[in-house]
């Protein structure tokens, strides 16, 4: 992976300071490890519940914090596609894949851990301050960054949306998610067609419509993040306005 748990066998502990062990030589996390980790997946270790898979928090001996993603088991897909796209995508505006664990039916990605939580609950719907202005600002530029590295890179989204920008502890952005990211088709073809998923307050019409994937759904979507960081509303609650307008 490139990291420095590639090189080494290192450890994960709990809040009790319980240490276990982590090879991470090959990325490939025991389950037993992970299991002792968060007290067999205990609620009080659950920071977030998504489309693909609930998410624990669980800390390494020297002090990192990291993120574990449990995925459903109708995820498979998703959970292939992101160890995928992460083994090969690195850029320091994308959440960076630390392992992973697939092993007696569990389906378990480890990433560093975003200590301010989603973009989304710093907008809306929870008792947290209000960002500045300069904050946003930043934020939405390094989310433009990692959009613009992963277009780059041949490489669409599908999910654009607040949720999955995740804000570390000192609110730099990065970009998390990539369960339905696609590949941008060869030069000749004009886009992908494929089954509409992702969320419906943040998708182009053209790809709600048609099925019709390209570059632009992605920037489409981000616009409305833009909307969202402006207006501190859901890309819903926007939408209905939008409509009400026209």
């Amino acid at each position: 992976m490139g990291s420095k748990y590639s090189k080494a066998t290192t450890y994960i502990t709990d809040a009790s300071n319980s240490t276990y062990r982590l090879p991470f030589k090959s990325s490939r996390v025991l389950i037993a490890a992970l299991e002792e980790a968060t007290s067999n997946f205990d609620v009080k270790f659950l920071i977030g519940r998504g489309g693909f898979g609930s998410v624990y928090r669980a800390v390494l001996c020297d002090g990192t914090n990291v993120a574990l993603k449990r995925h459903y088991p109708t995820s498979r897909k998703e959970f292939q596609t992101e160890i995928e796209m992460l083994s090969q995508l690195h850029h320091p505006y994308l959440v960076s894949l630390i392992g992973h664990c697939s092993e007696n039916n569990e389906m378990i990605l480890i990433y560093e851990y975003m200590e301010n939580g989603n973009l989304t609950r710093h907008l809306y719907g929870s008792n947290l301050p209000t960002m500045s202005w300069e904050q946003r600002l930043e934020i939405c530029i390094a989310a433009a960054r990692g959009l613009h590295y992963l277009h780059n890179s041949v490489v669409i989204h599908h999910d654009v949306k607040s949720s999955n920008i995740l804000l570390d502890e000192n609110f730099v952005a990065k970009i998390t998610d990539f369960g339905i990211s696609k590949t941008i088709p060869e030069l000749d073809q004009t886009h992908l067609s494929t089954m509409v998923k992702g969320s419906i307050g943040h998708s182009a019409p053209k790809y709600t419509i048609w099925g019709e994937l390209t570059e632009k759904s992605d920037v489409y979507s981000f616009g409305v993040v833009l909307i969202e960081v402006l207006c501190a509303r859901p890309a819903q609650y926007n939408l209905f306005r939008w409509r009400c307008l026209a």
